[in-house]
This record gives structure tokens, sequence and C-alpha cells, in this order.
């Protein structure tokens, strides 16, 4: 058993894709436990009731999708609604039907969907509504914040190096700085770019272009 075990965690690993928006395309391979590891960090740290329903924007074959839409519901108990949301109507009949949501997406859907949110009676029932992919301005924040009653999570990482850090904007005249995640490390190189050292990771050590 023990031997299984110790096998499996070493041997189960996901192939994930760069977009290659900054440089070539490339394969990186997490094993299961890395990805575990991260999952239980994010268990530790969030506080949500088993009843909450996830709903997301994203597709499930992303590392943050991956993480956030498959794995940390499935660590908490949670319901998943199978369905990625492309349109503004089926998140607000998904939300109807659900007593509590758990909102994982991206900025991106958050300012279109906030452009147009006075059409909309948007439910008062997101417990948390995390994004990531993009870097979020303050203004969409705000009126994501007006407009679902809580301001989103944003969670700066990367393919390689896994989540860094978090950060919930408020009002969007007030400046607010990233939170690095307890068992992440940052610093600068020589060369001023950032170097992350995350122990999540079967490979702890990787730089960002500057």
């Amino acid at each position: 058993f023990f031997v299984e075990a110790k096998v499996r965690r070493e041997r189960f690993s996901v192939v994930f894709h760069t977009s290659g928006s900054t440089s070539k395309p490339k394969e990186i391979v997490k094993t299961f436990e890395s990805l575990a590891k991260e999952i239980a960090f994010h268990r530790r740290r969030l506080s949500v009731d088993t009843d909450a329903v996830f709903l997301a924007t994203i597709e499930p074959h992303h590392m943050y999708g991956t993480l956030w839409r498959e794995m940390l519901p499935a660590a908490l108990g949670c319901k998943v609604d199978p369905e990625v949301i492309l349109a503004p109507e089926s998140l607000l009949e998904k939300m109807r039907s659900a007593e509590k949501v758990f909102f994982v997406t991206t900025p991106t859907f958050l300012k279109r969907f906030c452009a147009y949110a006075d059409q909309y009676e948007v439910p008062q029932n997101c417990v948390e509504i995390v994004t990531s992919g993009a870097l979020l301005d303050a203004e969409t924040s705000a009126a994501a914040k007006r407009v679902f009653g809580i301001a989103p999570q944003e969670i700066f990482g990367s393919t390689e190096t896994g989540g860094v850090a978090w950060r919930r904007q408020g009002e969007a005249s007030e400046v607010f700085d990233w939170t690095v995640f307890e068992p992440v490390k940052v610093k600068t190189d020589v060369d001023g770019r950032l170097v992350i050292v995350n122990h999540h990771s079967p490979r702890p050590g990787s730089t960002l272009p500057k």
C-alpha cells in the first residue's frame, strides 16, 4: 500500500500548455501531489460552506480551471455546475437556482457583465468570486462589488509557478497591494526579473521575464 501510494504521488501527473503570449508555448508537467498541496493550502485559507455551488466561466483543462473548478470544490465537498458559462443570462439563471454561489471567472467576463448589469436583477448570493488569467482593473473590481455585493479575489500566478499572490480591491480610487501566499517566496534577480520559489511545485524555482 505504501509503495503504491508513493508511486501515485510521484508518477500521476498532468501536462499543461502555456499560451505562448510572451514566448514560445511550452509544456508544463505538474504532479498530482503538487496540485493537491496547492489545493490543500487554499482549502485551509478559505471559509466556504459546503452548500455553495461552484459556477465557472473557464474551461477545466487549463491549470486555473483544474485547480479552482475541479479540484477545490471536490476538496471542499461542494457541487460543481458542469457547464462552462458563456453568457450573462446563463449565469443569472444558475445563480437564481442556487442558495449560495462560488463564482470562478476572468477579468474579461466580469468587465463585460458589469457593463450591462443594470439590465438584470442580480441575486446577492455570491459567497466568493475568484478571478485570474489577467490583471483586474480597479474600476471593474469596484463595479463587481456593486453588482454582486462582494469584491473579487484576484489571483496572481502562472502555469509554471502556480498561485503566487492575491488581493481584493475595493473602491477604484484606492491602491491595493498584493499579498504573497504563505508557502511562496519572491525576490528579484540582478536583471530585475521576478524570481518565485513555490514549495507546492515539484520544481520550486521559476523566473518570470522582466
